[in-house]
């Protein structure tokens, strides 16, 4: 898809991600579990749970 946006980008998808920097999962860990936490959260009560 960026291909198609951007001619000037590698048609080859190796040579296109090969422009990308590589970096340790282990620093971007604490943000991404941050993320999942918030995302398991709910913002609604259940409607079973909260008659009681």
């Amino acid at each position: 898809m960026a291909y198609h946006a951007d001619r000037s980008i590698a048609g080859n998808i190796d040579d296109w991600l090969d422009q990308f920097e590589m970096f340790s999962i282990y620093e971007i860990l604490p943000e991404i579990l941050e993320l999942w936490g918030a995302n398991l959260e709910t913002e609604v009560q259940s409607k079973k749970t909260s008659k009681k």
